[in-house]
């Protein structure tokens, strides 16, 4: 498996995961994952809604596999986006003064009825804020990059010069928040600050987010279920029995109690 690891790390390979059983092979003493499907980034940036699914077992000792190649997303339920905290929002000077201001506001009541109410009046605010400064990132490097390529057939003149300086420095503020960006959602902590390392992020962030993406569930049954009404039935049925007292015997209760020394007097 070491080997095997390390192949895949010199061909740049990534595991696509599956769905369905664990185990694509056995034997009389075994059962293991053997067959699985992997690919390059660029085939991933293509078909980065590709599906592996492991299909029932035939006769062979080998579970057959079935990879669904696929550019557009499967249909899914709706996702509701958290509000979350960028670190590359304290690179900007803009930050600091978002923050003071929404927590000045006045709120009447409890001490931590105000405390909460100040939290959400800042992460309202920063959600608006952070919409008008970091709206259209991507657009921007594009068209930095482009006007830099332009100056390239210009003759140097002091006023070039400065431009270029401009454009570099506006370039790589912006790179840095992307790199800020997709290092927080890999969530890898390990790498040291320093590389342009936003496209090995970015495919840690791709990958986790596969690997947590809950596309089904089995209901009591053993019934794989995916939609959403089958989901919610399988969810809450599940949490109904886990909260639901079951019925109490009294005569082993009664037993137990009998059998407990009273430490307080009437």
């Amino acid at each position: 498996m070491r080997g095997f690891r390390d192949a895949l790390g010199y061909g740049d390979l990534i595991d696509l995961g599956f769905h369905g059983p664990q185990s694509t092979w056995w034997n009389s003493e075994t059962q293991l994952r053997l067959d699985r499907a992997v690919c390059t980034p660029s085939w991933f940036d293509i078909y980065g809604h590709a599906r592996l699914q492991h299909l029932p077992p035939s006769d062979s000792d080998h579970v057959p596999i079935l990879l669904h190649a696929s550019t557009v997303p499967l249909p899914k339920r709706r996702i509701h986006r958290r509000f979350k905290f960028e670190s590359h929002w304290l690179q900007n000077s803009e930050c600091d003064d978002v923050v003071k201001t929404a927590w000045a506001i006045d709120v009447p009541g409890s001490p931590m009825f105000r405390v909460t109410q100040k939290i959400t009046y800042t992460r309202l605010e920063l959600d608006k804020w952070q919409k008008r400064a970091y709206k259209g990132r991507q657009l921007q490097m594009l068209g930095i990059r482009a006007r830099m390529e332009e100056l390239l057939d210009v003759q140097l003149s002091e006023a070039v010069t400065r431009e270029k300086k401009q454009l570099t420095e506006k370039l790589q503020c912006l790179l840095s928040q992307e790199e800020s960006f997709w290092k927080q959602r890999s969530k890898v902590h390990w790498l040291k600050e320093g590389d342009r390392n936003t496209s090995y992020f970015h495919r840690k962030t791709a990958n986790r987010r596969r690997k947590n993406t809950l596309c089904g569930l089995y209901n009591e049954d053993g019934e794989w279920c995916e939609e959403d009404e089958e989901v919610e039935k399988v969810i809450t049925s599940y949490f109904s029995t886990m909260f639901t007292a079951s019925e109490i015997d009294m005569e082993a209760m009664n037993t137990t109690l009998e059998a407990i020394q009273p430490c307080v007097s009437q």
